[in-house]
């Protein structure tokens, strides 16, 4: 096992460099229980290429070493570590808005309800607009200049929404989405940022399906091969290549000759 995480360290690596130089990268995380400790599943991928890493952290310091020197687009949830990246180069996925939004809308309290109800309605607009765009029935122009007053209603919301009484929790997260107000409108700027974060959950979501099999991690070799090889699982499904036949490959151009034989032979 060992020995087969020290073989395929290059490929990651190489992996991890293609996604840091890629223009728009996705990043998320969850949790992950190695020697009965807390640690946490990373993954950062762009469109044909999945690094995933499990490591004691969820801090801000993992996701720099994972973004490298060009840090690009970000697309991520709102997690408190991405907001030390800028605004301007994040894209906050509206999917989990989307909840919350309609989650404030079915509030018992009638204002709560009703900003979040008015929120709900702004975000539809937008993806309307977005769509018909998508579809040439409105020219680019149109879309930004569409996308720029739905940002305005939007914004205007939030500060409203802020002023509300704290206990009711739409305050705090008002402000807080404030504060990175710009990275919630990238897509609408670049076509080639999406403007959710499915294709990182998505490749997270194997991460998730194994921990529930499997539990946790033992030895630092077996964590590191459990990342590997999802890794290099996800990538191939990308790529459209057979995951057995690609990793065979892997290990015959990086392995031990020996290794292989046995390996072939099994």
């Amino acid at each position: 096992e060992a020995r087969v995480v020290q073989q395929l360290k290059p490929i990651i690596d190489h992996f991890l460099k293609v996604i840091q130089d890629a223009e728009v990268k996705h990043m998320d995380e969850t949790g992950h229980r190695h020697q009965g400790k807390n640690h946490c599943t990373w993954i950062i991928a762009n469109d044909d290429t999945t690094v995933i890493q499990i490591e004691k952290s969820r801090g801000r310091k993992v996701m720099y070493q994972l973004l490298g020197d060009k840090e690009g687009i970000v697309v991520s949830d709102r997690y408190v570590a991405y907001e030390a990246l800028d605004p301007g180069n994040r894209q906050i996925c509206w999917a989990h808005l989307s909840r919350d939004f309609n989650r404030f809308s079915m509030n018992s309290d009638a204002l709560i309800s009703s900003i979040g109800s008015q929120l709900k309605k702004q975000q539809q607009v937008l993806f309307g607009q977005r769509d018909a765009f998508e579809q040439e029935l409105i020219t680019k122009g149109e879309w930004l200049e569409r996308s720029e007053d739905i940002a305005q209603k939007t914004e205007a919301l939030l500060i409203f929404g802020s002023l509300t009484d704290p206990s009711l929790r739409l305050s705090g997260f008002c402000k807080r989405l404030l504060k990175s107000f710009d990275a919630l409108w990238t897509f609408t700027l670049r076509e080639d940022v999406a403007p959710t974060n499915n294709l990182a959950e998505r490749g997270l979501r194997r991460a998730v399906i194994w921990r529930k099999k499997y539990f946790s991690t033992r030895s630092e070799s077996g964590k590191q091969f459990v990342a590997s090889s999802l890794s290099i699982l996800s990538t191939a499904r990308k790529r459209g290549l057979n995951f057995f036949e690609w990793l065979y490959e892997l290990i015959k151009e990086h392995g031990p000759p020996e290794w292989v034989e046995k390996a072939v032979v099994t």
